[in-house]
């Protein structure tokens, strides 16, 4: 089954893909355009990895640091356990834009989670999205890069 468009634009759906060295993304759509490896597979990973132990520390993007430090932690609650889940974690940058493909990064782990780290019933899944660059490197998804 897949997301429809309408379903997209007004749902905030969480999506996890792997990168070029085998850490894990996640994203918040906030009713942005989905990559076709998610929209045409409605899998929700969002509970198991909620519920791993944390691994890591964390590191907030201090290019979106615009409000207190203590307002930033409230806002970018849920990305930050994510993130001490190993998870790199993204948002929409254009809310009120739907053919936005851009995501920002919120926070990265000190120590990313790696796929030789999740059962193989979850890798089957997480394994349908790639993305062809290194999360380490960069500060922006664009949902283009992602098969």
């Amino acid at each position: 089954m897949r997301f429809s468009l309408i379903e997209q634009e007004t749902n905030d759906i969480d999506w996890f893909f792997v990168d070029m060295n085998n850490e894990i993304g996640f994203v918040a759509s906030g009713g942005g355009r989905l990559p076709n490896s998610i929209a045409d597979n409605k899998y929700n990973l969002s509970s198991y990895f909620r519920n791993l132990s944390n691994i890591s520390d964390y590191k907030l993007n201090n290019d979106l640091l615009k409000i207190g430090e203590t307002e930033t932690l409230k806002q970018y609650f849920d990305f930050i356990l994510l993130a001490k889940k190993g998870l790199y974690c993204f948002d929409k940058i254009d809310l009120n834009n739907f053919d936005d493909t851009r995501y920002n990064l919120i926070v990265k782990p000190v120590r990313g989670l790696k796929v030789d780290e999740i059962p193989s019933n979850i890798l089957k899944i997480l394994n349908i999205t790639k993305l062809k660059l290194e999360l380490n490197k960069i500060k922006e998804l664009d949902v283009n890069l992602i098969d």
